[in-house]
């Protein structure tokens, strides 16, 4: 297999850039929304933690990785860190540091401190 000239390689280097930039341009947006609810839950003194919604969110990024041809145990993966990632501190149970390792779910952060 012949290598792509550098001219391809930078011209797809850049296309890469411009998806990552738009990769963040949308995690921007969720958090802003996924923030909004949890500001709206806590009005109505719902609880914050929705496990079934995480689940939801779980199985559909999976579905759309498997008909995307790509490794849908792997999507799930990067999905279950953004629900994580996206918590701010103030929302964490006391003790806890967002992205504690062996963490299988965002559950633990939703819990309102004692």
């Amino acid at each position: 297999m012949s290598a792509l000239p550098a001219d391809g390689i930078r011209d797809l280097r850049r296309a890469i850039d411009a998806i990552d930039a738009e990769i963040v341009s949308l995690l921007v947006r969720r958090n802003r929304l996924a923030q909004g609810i949890l500001r709206l839950k806590r009005r109505q003194g719902m609880p914050l933690y929705s496990p079934e919604r995480e689940q939801q969110i779980i199985a559909r990024a999976r579905g759309l990785a498997a008909a995307g041809g790509l490794d849908a145990a792997g999507i799930a993966r990067i999905f279950e860190a953004i629900l994580r990632q996206f918590v701010q501190p103030g929302d964490c149970s006391a003790g806890r540091v967002l992205g504690d390792p062996g963490q299988d779910s965002a559950e633990g952060l939703y819990k309102e401190p004692e």
